[in-house]
Formats: C-alpha cells, sequence, structure tokens
C-alpha cells in the first residue's frame, strides 16, 4: 500500500483494494481447507493408508476434516457478506499454489507413483 502508484489513490480506491486482499486471502483459505487439508485428512482416516497410524490419531483426521470444512464455509460466506456490504465483487480466482502444488506432485520420483494417484484421484473428486 505504500507503493507510490497505490499509496496516491483516492481513499475509494484504496479500500476497494484492501477488500480485494480480503478477497484474497478468503479464497485461499476455502482452496487450502477444501483442498489440500482436507485431502491429507481424507487420506490419513483410511485405514490402508499409513496402517501404523493409531486409531485415535486416525479418528482425529476425521475431527480436523470437518473442522477445516467449517471453515472454508465461514471463508465462503464472509466473502459472500463482503460483496454484500461494499458492492466489491470478488474475483473468486484460483489460487497460485493449486496450481504449483498439482505440478510438485506430478514431478515426484517413480517409486510415489501410487500414492499420487491416490491423492489425485481424491482431490479429483472434490
Amino acid at each position: 500500500m505504500k507503493h507510490p502508484k497505490v499509496f496516491n489513490l483516492p481513499e475509494e480506491e484504496i479500500q476497494k483494494l484492501l477488500v480485494y486482499e480480503l478477497y484474497n486471502y478468503l479464497e485461499f483459505t476455502v482452496w487450502l481447507e477444501l483442498g489440500p487439508v482436507n485431502e491429507v485428512c481424507n487420506l490419513i482416516r483410511m485405514p490402508s493408508f499409513l496402517p501404523w497410524l493409531s486409531s485415535e490419531m486416525k479418528d482425529d483426521a476425521l475431527k480436523i476434516y470437518v473442522d477445516e470444512g467449517a471453515h472454508a464455509e465461514m471463508a465462503f460466506a464472509l466473502i459472500s457478506k463482503i460483496e454484500e456490504h461494499t458492492g466489491v465483487k470478488s474475483m473468486r480466482m484460483e489460487p497460485k499454489f493449486i496450481k504449483e502444488l498439482d505440478e510438485l506432485i506430478l514431478s515426484q520420483p517413480k517409486e510415489l507413483e501410487q500414492m499420487i494417484k491416490i491423492f489425485l484421484s481424491l482431490y479429483l473428486k472434490l
């Protein structure tokens, strides 16, 4: 906000930029919680995935899954309320980290292929 091109904008435009930054944070939360966080929690809770984990840990993964889904829903609801209050519409953009994470997973050694296939099959179901 201290960049000269932004700093000298009218207050209304600065406020709009701040709203967009808030949307960026909230959208990131939705994508993160419903994507990678819940995908990993879903894997962990499966009996065949990391079978050496205790049943308590696997049970906790389901609890975390539910909590993270609630965080995503809350962030999504906030976006709608902010749009209603400000009149500034969210661009609903997919965060860059999603594509980067996909690329990282696909670049892993052949030995991890089965785990990556499981992960991707869960990811594509969302």
